[in-house]
């Protein structure tokens, strides 16, 4: 009798090894065994597309997204240095309702990361949405901008408008800019492993220099200039960084959003935190 031809050899090219089958068998075993092997070529074709994605990240994408990440949060920080004096100095509202705007602002803010955070998990990606969230944050502050330069009756209303733009898309960054980082990492390779630990230390440092450039320098322009020289420095801030993160955007790894069903997850994310302990002693995450 003849040896066994099928068994031979080693397994299919560095990856996991497909299964051997006999041969034989009626129709319905010949489509299952069809049906198998597009599903093995297909999760082949993933793990390519995948790996080919961790390859070209390349070092200059990290550094644009430090770079992006900086300039966030200047403009974030910078607003709210100032939306209190832009309030009662330049518009003329009361202590408590400059304080409540400025309060708004900042919840407003945090709200739409949750409207981010969807988005970019379960319908267009993480990639898109920070592009579009930086794009909406430069926008607002140019209409910030001109309706504290432009001489317009009402003009309030113009800036109220511009907060908004500009909280709508600094919110939808806020939940990505650090889980899109994460992506450009494979962690099953050990020096990806120790610069992702590297990276997210100088994405935090990235943060705090922001603020402190953003706080120390916004007081000082409205002191010796005015309210609009601090959203001319903010625009200009965001119109590098928004251009230069869209360009690099082949260095990037981007990751298709998660096709499953974005309510479930969100009442399964409700579920474990009710059930856990109410001791944090007792949480294990």
């Amino acid at each position: 009798g003849g040896g066994g031809g099928e068994g031979g050899g080693g397994g299919e090219g560095g990856g996991r090894a497909r299964p051997v089958r006999a041969r034989g068998g009626g129709g319905k075993a010949s489509n299952q065994s069809k049906a198998e092997d597009r599903a093995w070529a297909g999760r082949a074709m993933y793990g390519q597309k995948v790996t080919a994605q961790l390859s070209s990240a390349s070092y200059a994408g990290r550094l644009s997204i430090l770079v992006f990440n900086a300039l966030i949060a200047i403009s974030f920080y910078g607003i709210n240095s100032i939306l209190l004096s832009v309030l009662k100095d330049g518009y003329g509202y009361s202590d408590g309702f400059a304080s409540f705007c400025t309060s708004a602002y900042i919840c407003f803010t945090y709200i739409c990361a949750l409207l981010g955070a969807a988005l970019a998990d379960f319908h267009v990606g993480k990639f898109r949405v920070i592009l579009a969230g930086g794009v909406f944050f430069l926008l607002g502050i140019i209409v910030c901008l001109v309706s504290t330069v432009v001489t317009l009756q009402n003009a309030e209303y113009l800036f109220f408008a511009g907060l908004f733009i500009s909280a709508l898309g600094n919110g939808c960054v806020i939940p990505c800019i650090s889980a899109f980082a994460g992506d450009q990492f494979d962690e099953e390779l050990p020096q990806d492993k120790e610069d992702r630990s590297v990276f997210f230390s100088w994405l935090y440092l990235s943060t705090q220099i922001g603020s402190i450039v953003a706080t120390f320098s916004s007081p000082l322009l409205v002191n010796y200039i005015s309210h609009w020289a601090v959203f001319g420095a903010l625009g200009a801030a965001l119109f590098v960084g928004v251009p230069l993160f869209a360009l690099l955007h082949s260095q990037y790894v981007k990751l298709p959003p998660d096709d499953s069903k974005w309510y479930l997850t969100v009442v399964g994310i409700f579920k474990n935190a009710l059930s856990c302990s109410s001791s944090p002693y007792d949480m294990h995450l």
